[in-house]
């Protein structure tokens, strides 16, 4: 029988500055090799939203500025949770679910 795949829970970037954002890691900690991290922009896009509209720059690239801002957040995460790692490819996050890690794939 096939095992079901990790689960992907997006952690908006809403979340950053939120009461409950350790509450959720923990609880997502308990998942280490189960799940997945999609993280937001949170107030890295929110930076690059403000800017583009300071230095008007186009919307491509700030659709690329933004994809960096989901790198920046992944990086907190990552960092203030030790079961958490940064993943920037499909092997990486397969890695890190092998050691019982929970992949912040950006």
């Amino acid at each position: 029988m096939h095992s079901p795949g990790p689960t992907v829970i997006k952690l908006g970037g809403s979340f950053a500055f939120s009461a409950d954002l350790r509450d959720w890691i923990a609880a997502i900690a308990g998942c280490a090799g189960r799940a997945v991290i999609v993280p937001g922009g949170g107030p890295f896009a929110d930076a690059v939203r403000a800017a583009q509209v300071q230095m008007g720059f186009d919307d491509r690239t700030a659709h690329r500025m933004a994809l960096l801002a989901m790198e920046q957040y992944a990086h907190a995460l990552a960092d203030i949770c030790a079961q958490m790692t940064t993943c920037a490819s499909a092997s990486e996050m397969h890695m890190a679910l092998a050691r019982t890690s929970v992949p912040v794939h950006f």
